[in-house]
């Protein structure tokens, strides 16, 4: 089942219309180790990698953003079934993933039927990136344009505010939602 899983997971880096089912045999199969979820610990890296590799494809337009969904479905699936704090230790956490990580998770409408599923998936990767000590004026394109960004933040405009500004509003709105995001 290792083999077939991960294989599974591989392909959702590639554009396909299976993608949906396959994220759905994967978390099946998933669910089947609830009982025991350390027997998957040795196939872990090998599962979370590429999903993330997928998401980063996504954040950057290099992957086309139906397959956001599935790979978000199989992540949040690892994370209950073995626990986020232990797929947490094969998550990057590069200072230049913040950026495209706040951006596509900005661009998740509440909507959409997987919402809650890339929302929760996708704060667990912002949960570590955020921790590692950085300046953010060092990778905060919106800096550049402080003084157009705080006159806005002054004027009330939320929207065009720094990257903090903006991993606040979404750490608050997921704040007030019932679900797994809010965690």
């Amino acid at each position: 089942e290792a083999d077939e899983v991960i294989a599974l997971i591989s392909a959702l880096s590639h554009p396909s219309d299976e993608h949906p089912a396959a994220a759905e045999r994967v978390a099946a199969v998933l669910d089947i180790y609830q009982e025991q979820p350390g027997v998957l610990d040795p196939s872990l890296e090998a599962m979370v990698l590429p999903l993330l590799s997928s998401v980063r494809l996504i954040s950057r337009g290099e992957l086309a953003r139906a397959n956001l969904a599935p790979a978000c479905r199989v992540m949040y699936a690892l994370c209950k079934v073995r626990g986020y704090k232990t797929i947490l230790k094969f998550v990057p956490h590069e200072v230049h993933e913040l950026e495209p990580l706040v951006a596509l998770l900005n661009t998740v409408p509440p909507s959409e039927h997987d919402a809650w599923q890339i929302a929760y998936s996708l704060m667990v990767w912002l949960s570590m990136v955020v921790m590692v000590p950085f300046d953010l004026s060092i990778i905060d394109s919106t800096l550049a344009n402080a003084p157009i960004a705080d006159a806005a933040h002054e004027k009330g405009d939320e929207a065009t505010g720094t990257l903090v500004r903006t991993i606040e509003a979404l750490a608050r709105g997921y704040l007030g939602t019932t679900g797994p995001a809010r965690d």
